[in-house]
């Protein structure tokens, strides 16, 4: 009598057509980083949001995206991590779409009863010197998760290899609970990046800046062409010499030589004046002055005040420096 049952059962089970249930797990992304290597020669990095999402609220997604690089900064201090209002111009940049421009075909797991559907929900990329972070649009992002994926694509910019290891950041699988590096994670970072590099004391253009004594700018020049210095405001230079403009002037009060109140004689008493790369002269700037540039290079740029006596300066000129 027992035959029977299961008889019928394999039966049913030889005819049935319909392929078996798909559980689906969450993956961050299906790209991988086998080997750890520096992507880029970058420490200094840029960040941009090139859209919002709409399943959360603007502060919400800026504390998520800060948190998620704010796990790789405090992993390397020879890493710094900005975010910068000229999504162009930023190194990683963050957009949300459709899910199918997320790219890369759903992959199947085997083992167990079941297969299991592995759905993509972010992917990332280089686009010339661009790393591009795609975010399903249409998935339920919390601010841990959201994060959390973010963090593991910054983690593949910065060349990490991918791990099995559930509790590393570079887990392809979602997991929102983990919130810092792990050991193994944190040494194979430090190694990456075992040294400090230049661009954490320089600046990207546009910068602005109070001066009334001697200033030193190291500036990241990103592309061919000119660079301009606005300056404004007034610097009271004492009784006598009272107050003075970013032009300075050639006189004193009725017509009093001003000479030996000067760093460099030729130039108005007062004024702004600049030099680049450790010049051993000063050129004059003024309220506006401007200097040629090439792509891709370094410039350390001194400011001061023609004035070799600044002991009972009050004021401030108001700095500009940015690309014509």
């Amino acid at each position: 009598m027992s035959f029977v049952p299961v008889l019928s059962v394999a039966i049913l089970t030889e005819c049935k057509t319909e392929l078996p249930p798909v559980i689906l797990s969450k993956s961050i992304s299906g790209v991988r980083n086998d080997i750890p290597r520096k992507a880029t020669d970058a420490c200094l990095i840029r960040y941009a949001q090139g859209n919002n999402f709409i399943g959360l609220s603007d502060k919400v997604q800026l504390s998520a995206v800060s948190d998620a690089f704010s796990v790789w900064q405090k992993a390397n201090k020879n890493v710094l991590f900005l975010n910068y209002s000229v999504p162009e111009k930023a190194e990683i940049l963050i957009k949300f779409v459709e899910p199918s421009e997320i790219g890369g075909d759903r992959v199947f797991s085997g083992g167990g009863l079941f297969p299991i559907g592995i759905a993509n929900l972010t992917s990332g990329k280089f686009a010339g010197k661009q790393f591009i972070i795609s975010i399903d649009n249409t998935y339920p992002w919390t601010k841990e998760s959201l994060s959390r994926a973010i963090a593991y694509h910054a983690g593949l910019f910065l060349g990490m290899g991918t791990s099995d290891n559930a509790s590393s950041i570079m887990n392809p699988y979602l997991n929102d609970k983990i919130k810092t590096l792990s050991l193994k994670d944190s040494l194979s970072y430090n190694q990456l990046y075992s040294s400090s590099c230049r661009d954490l004391d320089c600046n990207f253009l546009p910068i602005s800046f109070k001066l009334n004594t001697l200033v030193n700018k190291c500036l990241k020049i990103e592309k061919e062409g000119t660079v301009v210095i606005k300056a404004s405001g007034q610097i009271w230079f004492g009784q006598w010499l009272q107050y003075g403009k970013p032009d300075g002037r050639a006189d004193g009060l009725f017509g009093f030589p001003l000479t030996g109140y000067k760093i460099v004689p030729e130039l108005n008493f007062g004024a702004l004046m600049y030099k680049l790369n450790q010049e051993k002269s000063w050129h004059p700037c003024g309220s506006e002055c401007e200097f040629k540039v090439g792509a891709n290079q370094y410039l350390d740029l001194s400011l001061d005040v023609n004035d070799n006596e600044k002991g009972d300066n009050a004021g401030e000129f108001d700095i500009l420096i940015n690309y014509k």
